[in-house]
C-alpha cells in the first residue's frame, strides 16, 4: 500500500493591486515509478469556501482553491519540489 501524508496546503497568490491567501487539506500518494522527476501526487478538494483573506482588489474574496500537483520528493526532509496546477473558483 502506498506511503500517505496529510499535510495542509497554505497558498498566497499575488496579483497586481492585491493578493488572496487559501488553505486546505491535501493527500500525497506515491505515484507510479517511472514518470521522471514524480515520486508522489498530491492533491486537495475542498468541499466548503476555503479562501481565508484577501487584501487591495482581493478584499473580501470568497470561493474554493483546489490544488493537484506532481512532487519531487527524493531529497525529503531538506527538498521538496512541487509542480502544481490550482483551480480557482471565486463567487
Amino acid at each position: 500500500m502506498p506511503s500517505k501524508i496529510t499535510p495542509t496546503d497554505t497558498a498566497y497568490f499575488k496579483f497586481p493591486g492585491g493578493l488572496f491567501v487559501s488553505e486546505g487539506a491535501v493527500v500525497i500518494r506515491s505515484a507510479v515509478p517511472g514518470h521522471g522527476a514524480t515520486t508522489h501526487i498530491t492533491g486537495g478538494f475542498p468541499e466548503a469556501p476555503n479562501i481565508l483573506a484577501g487584501r487591495g482588489t482581493h478584499a473580501g474574496i470568497s470561493g474554493t482553491v483546489r490544488v493537484s500537483a506532481g512532487v519531487d520528493m527524493s531529497q525529503f526532509p531538506s527538498t521538496i519540489g512541487f509542480d502544481c496546477l490550482f483551480v480557482i473558483d471565486t463567487d
